[in-house]
């Protein structure tokens, strides 16, 4: 029973950050099919989320998740054309937002791509 308390706690919890983190407004849906696919998108997203968490736990274990997010935020991408080519150009990685990519396993997109 307090296993089961303490699973409730735990997504309680989740709610209450997936709503700050993800800045969530409150959705009201009047059909049952877009009810569940609300519930879907916000289990989907909390769930993606809490899987970034642990792989950034792996990577580096006093990493600040909220921090790496926000880093994360400031990397724009911005199309630009230059004597007729077009290139997307990203911003530079600040912070601990390559932290992201390599918990993912994943490599920073490239800093200019020709179109």
């Amino acid at each position: 029973m307090a296993l089961a308390y303490k699973q409730l706690w735990m997504v309680e919890r989740a709610f209450r950050e997936m709503k700050c983190t993800l800045k969530l407004r409150p959705m009201y849906h009047w059909t049952e099919s877009r009810i569940r696919g609300h519930i879907m998108v916000c289990f989907l997203a909390f769930y993606l989320e809490m899987a970034l968490r642990q792989m950034l736990s792996n990577v580096a274990p006093d990493i600040d998740y909220a921090r790496v997010i926000t880093d994360l935020t400031r990397v724009k991408a911005v199309k630009l054309s230059v004597n007729g080519k077009d290139f997307v150009v990203r911003t530079e990685l600040r912070g601990d937002a390559h932290l992201a990519f390599k918990a993912v396993g994943a490599r920073p997109p490239q800093r200019v791509l020709q179109l």
